[in-house]
């Protein structure tokens, strides 16, 4: 279990720096940026933090683990979860910044579709709903419980598919040549995948607790030993 938990680490790092690399060295407006390896890694934790906490609290519920996955656990995965955040609208903050000083020809009409134009209302829920929320959630220490947590993440995970879809839409849609920007709408296809690539998340997980235990024989008999007088 520990050598699976270091390797996924550099894993990690190097599956969503070639996915970011995907983006960023096409040259175009809007994904040819420096910042998007490290953008995307973190992006990464900061939304998988999250589902991990979904997890966790949906199967705490489910298998009633109140005793064995206790509200300690939840708030050590919140402090992880509120640096991820810190460090997202850090990476955020950043390259609106620096692409918005320069304001080149180029960036400049993306720039004011997403801040300020028809795609400002999902940037904005997403700084709120997805940043300044669950910070807020996991800072407070009256909503830094199990529900709380467990609020913030599910917002996090919300709003980073909006912030997905902040990087892919305004810059596909941008013209490059006619002055006409292009339409996104939602379809129920694009919605079934999405819907029901979520449900596949829990449902592989409850295959696989069908076969091994919930929790590690080893902690189970740690949890035993404290609890003998």
């Amino acid at each position: 279990t520990l050598v699976i938990a270091i390797a996924i680490i550099p894993l990690a790092v190097f599956v969503h720096s070639v996915l970011s690399w995907a983006f960023s060295l096409t040259g175009r407006p809007g994904w040819n940026s420096t910042i998007f390896a490290p953008y995307f890694v973190v992006g990464a934790l900061y939304s998988g933090v999250a589902m991990v906490i979904l997890v966790v609290a949906g199967f705490r519920a489910a298998y009633r683990l109140e005793g064995s996955i206790t509200p300690m656990h939840f708030r050590y995965l919140g402090y992880l979860l509120v640096t991820l955040d810190v460090s997202y609208l850090y990476f955020t903050f950043s390259e609106l910044l620096t692409e918005g000083y320069v304001m080149s020809q180029e960036a400049a009409p993306l720039l004011q579709a997403i801040l300020i134009d028809r795609y400002a209302p999902y940037f904005w829920v997403f700084i709120v709903a997805g940043g300044l929320v669950p910070l807020l959630l996991v800072a407070l220490p009256v909503t830094r419980n199990v529900s709380g947590i467990a609020a913030a993440a599910g917002l996090v995970v919300g709003a980073m598919w909006l912030k997905r879809l902040l990087i892919v839409v305004p810059v596909a849609a941008r013209p490059l040549i006619s002055g006409t920007w292009g339409d996104f709408q939602l379809t129920w296809v694009a919605v079934s995948i999405t819907v029901g690539a979520a449900a596949a998340i829990p449902l592989l997980l409850m295959l696989f607790f069908k076969l091994v235990p919930v929790l590690a024989v080893s902690e189970m008999e740690e949890l035993a030993a404290e609890e003998m007088p």
